[in-house]
């Protein structure tokens, strides 16, 4: 409780749960509220890329034989064979691959010609 009242300095106590409001109290506190970041802002978004990427390196050091299974089995669940053992095989970068992924996918409409959408021209669209 001591690391929590220094974490939430100068914040109010949380208020004890009721019927109409059932929230974990302090610990939401904790989880919700920084000091001097704002949700989704710069600071936070960076923060919460450095913490998944370096958790990620955190597993693959100390359990490399448990994170890599765990990278070709979700990659194949989702992808398919093929991209399983790819990111399996490059499991040492898979953070950047991630990340080149989501930037392709927010860039191909701009740089690739794409044909009509089926499923977006209908009307409504």
């Amino acid at each position: 409780l001591a690391l929590s009242n220094k974490w939430l300095a100068g914040m109010p106590p949380p208020a004890a749960p009721t019927e109409s409001k059932l929230t974990a109290g302090l610990l939401y506190d904790i989880n919700t509220h920084y000091p001097n970041r704002n949700w989704f802002g710069l600071k936070d978004c960076a923060a919460r890329v450095l913490t998944s990427v370096g958790l990620y390196y955190y597993c693959l050091a100390t359990r490399p034989l448990s994170t890599t299974r765990y990278v070709y089995a979700w990659n194949k669940a989702w992808f398919g064979t093929k991209y399983g053992l790819l990111s399996a095989a490059m499991a040492v970068c898979y953070p950047g691959l991630v990340g080149f992924w989501a930037l392709w996918k927010r860039l191909k409409p701009y740089l690739v010609r794409q044909k009509a959408d089926w499923m977006m021209a209908g009307p409504g669209r």
